[in-house]
């Protein structure tokens, strides 16, 4: 995924909409805001799709975080859904969304078990969190995108950002040995050498 991409701390708002408008006072329910039996058909349904993780439990005592995709609703503009999304899935005032795949999909890691209850518990707590709800259709896992050489024996990898510096490093670490176990030859490249005509200073904040 594009460096430009990660991490998300905004979400800047269209130059047009139409469903709600913010800052002018206006309290009216966006019309994407499902209530009654539409929004409990839509918890259950994500309930549905949370479940189908419920092996993950058992693999998250390992430092290695779990990885999910959550699809955002067409429906639900930027503006209107950015501040209720990141509240649903923070942890301990720490956000757990990591960056987007595509302008309607967002990469959400989870550190636990206790996390995986949590987040299980908000998405049958429907009333309290009618607006997430309302804004996300299913969740998957996350599935890396690979794109074969020509030779395909050469990969150029970029591992996850998990915006945490001990887990990256845990992670990296932990690839670097599995490579090694399978006699897999690794170079690590710098920003230089994958783009040489860039100057470093634009790339203080990664």
């Amino acid at each position: 995924m594009d460096n430009e991409r990660l991490p998300i701390k905004f979400f800047a708002p269209r130059e047009i909409d139409e469903l709600r408008i913010e800052g002018n006072g206006n309290r009216k329910p966006p019309k994407w805001l499902l209530t009654g039996q539409d929004l409990g058909n839509r918890s259950a349904r994500l309930l549905d799709d949370f479940h189908s993780f419920s092996d993950v439990k058992q693999r998250l005592s390992s430092p290695i975080p779990f990885v999910f995709v959550a699809k955002i609703c067409e429906d639900a503009t930027a503006k209107s859904w950015r501040k209720e999304i990141m509240k649903f899935f923070q942890m301990r005032e720490k956000s757990n969304v990591l960056g987007l795949i595509s302008s309607d999909e967002l990469i959400v890691k989870v550190e636990s078990a206790a996390q995986m209850d949590e987040l299980e518990f908000r998405i049958g707590d429907c009333e309290r969190n009618s607006y997430a709800i309302s804004c996300l259709e299913t969740f998957r896992q996350f599935e890396p995108h690979v794109l074969c050489g020509e030779d395909d024996k050469t990969y150029k990898i970029k591992l996850i950002d998990y915006q945490d510096y001990e887990t990256n490093i845990a992670m990296q670490r932990l690839f670097e040995q599995n490579l090694a176990e399978q006699d897999i030859f690794i170079k690590k490249l710098s920003i230089r050498e994958i783009c040489p005509y860039i100057k470093l200073n634009k790339y203080k904040r990664l």
